[in-house]
């Protein structure tokens, strides 16, 4: 385990080396941490840190991004994106501004943007 974030992120059993492609395709396996920034209920911050320690763990094998929830943190304290580099970072208008509900940003770094593909149509 990561003493830091305390994330165990072997495979499941202990076994050693990363999981297998759903696909089935040669190259790395994608994976996703995501976190929130601070806790919407209990109001607890978790260290930004964990964003470079996560993304630090990517090998050629098995390639890590990381999605920020900051919905809770942004209305109350800055996020120098600059400074901390999350793959991803969800945020709610509505906790920011008051409103309008339901409106929100999914801000995506270039380089994960150059990863995301839509493998099926679906929703409505």
């Amino acid at each position: 385990q990561d003493e830091e974030c305390g994330v165990d992120l072997t495979r499941p059993g202990g076994r050693d080396g990363p999981l297998p492609r759903l696909d089935g395709e040669p190259g790395p396996a994608h994976n996703l941490f995501a976190f929130p920034a601070e806790d919407n209920f209990a109001g607890v911050k978790y260290p930004l840190r964990w964003i470079q320690q996560i993304r630090a763990k990517s090998t050629h094998a098995a390639q890590w991004r990381v999605l920020l929830d900051a919905a809770a943190y942004v209305p109350t304290q800055p996020l120098d994106l600059r400074e901390v580099s999350p793959d991803f970072v969800a945020m709610s208008f509505y906790k920011m501004f008051g409103y309008p509900t339901g409106l929100g940003a999914l801000l995506v770094r270039t380089d994960a943007a150059e990863g995301l593909k839509k493998l099926f149509w679906g929703g409505g």
